[in-house]
């Protein structure tokens, strides 16, 4: 008995063994698309074109009924229906350029304005960027104090402060009689009463704090070094320029200092002008007069104001060491620096903290080393 079985293939002869030549080109100008992209649906295989447009799939492993996507970067994809009935061992497929209009996207240069004119725009400003009725801060004051290096003494305490309005645009030329008769501003150094500051940083007389609580660490100097409250923190409100409109702020003195624009940069989420400011010159002797802002150009320092708002966000500055001080020039703290910051609130800007950090030489051994 003889058993013989038979298979009878009905497929195409183009798909037995063989491959399909698949051609890709441009509708309009024949021109060859290579790299194109070829992928057969059900299948799941694919090519890519040669730099002649041509790619080849073997026949084998094409299933019936596929469907093959072609696409270029470009132009349309095309879908191809391919059958086993089909008998073609090249196949020709013509894809059409997308036509797509871009919008118009112009780009201009716009000229920065001068620091003058942002300075001018922060002062005008002011009354609407602040408080312009008096306000009531509770704070948290923290003074440290070092002794070659060491840390030495830490004073605390939580205050209440009754800050006036925004701007102060003239002193109280009774201030300085106020102050000259308060013992509270004023330190002793070596046997003699100084006043501090030695520069031009008042409160207005309607200015006032009070102490809720207070600490301090023990004293801790190798060299019996008085380390009692030093500071005022009354007084550092007073470094509040923009408030004051005074130093570095002071339209008056504006011709004394070189301000250039810096750049930009984001504080708390708000974009703002860089600007810094040098003196121009350090010739001419530092002349004080307490009862008066300060007209002479002695810092140097980097302002922080707000681009739409206009509004002072920091500043940061210290004394210039090549300024002459003349008479002052001994007592003057040369590594005296001085940091604001202002934060908007719901309805204005205030301050949120404070930084004022200096150097003295309290006094030096019988072999000069301090």
């Amino acid at each position: 008995m003889r058993l013989t079985l038979f298979l009878f293939i009905l497929l195409p002869s183009y798909l037995v063994g063989q491959t399909l030549s698949i051609h890709i080109s441009d509708s309009k100008t024949n021109e060859a698309l290579p790299f194109a992209n070829l992928y057969l649906i059900k299948s799941g295989i694919g090519a890519s074109t040669n730099m002649e447009g041509f790619a080849t799939l073997e026949t084998s492993k094409i299933l019936d009924k596929d469907s093959m996507i072609v696409s270029y970067i470009g132009y349309e994809s095309q879908t191809v229906f391919l059958a086993k009935t089909r008998s073609l061992s090249t196949l020709e497929i013509k894809l059409v350029a997308i036509s797509n209009t871009l919008s118009e996207v112009v780009v201009t240069y716009k000229v920065p304005p001068k620091p003058k004119k942002i300075l001018k725009q922060a002062l005008k400003n002011t009354a609407q960027n602040y408080s312009n009725k008096d306000i009531i801060y509770n704070s948290l004051y923290r003074e440290t104090i070092q002794e070659n290096g060491e840390y030495i003494q830490l004073n605390e305490a939580f205050l209440k402060t009754y800050y006036t309005s925004y701007p102060q645009k003239k002193l109280d030329r009774k201030i300085w009689e106020s102050y000259s008769y308060d013992q509270s501003y004023a330190f002793e150094l070596d046997g003699e009463f100084h006043f501090r500051p030695l520069l031009k940083d008042f409160n207005t007389p309607n200015d006032h704090q009070t102490v809720i609580a207070s600490r301090h660490s023990d004293k801790l100097s190798k060299y019996g070094i008085e380390t009692t409250l030093n500071g005022d923190p009354l007084l550092l409100f007073a470094f509040d320029k923009i408030k004051y409109q005074y130093d570095f702020l002071n339209p008056a003195i504006w011709n004394k200092y070189t301000y250039k624009l810096e750049g930009t940069e984001f504080i708390h989420e708000e974009e703002c002008y860089i600007i810094s400011f040098r003196p121009k010159s350090s010739k001419g002797k530092f002349r004080i007069d307490q009862s008066k802002k300060n007209k002479s150009a002695i810092y140097i320092g980097r302002m922080y104001i707000g681009k739409k708002t206009n509004a002072l966000l920091r500043f940061k500055y210290k004394l210039a060491v090549d300024r002459n001080f003349g008479f002052f020039a001994g007592r003057v703290p040369m590594d005296y620096q001085v940091e604001m910051n202002y934060k908007k609130g719901k309805n204005f800007y205030s301050i949120n903290n404070i930084k004022f950090t200096q150097t003295k030489i309290v006094g030096r051994k019988a072999n000069k080393e301090a």
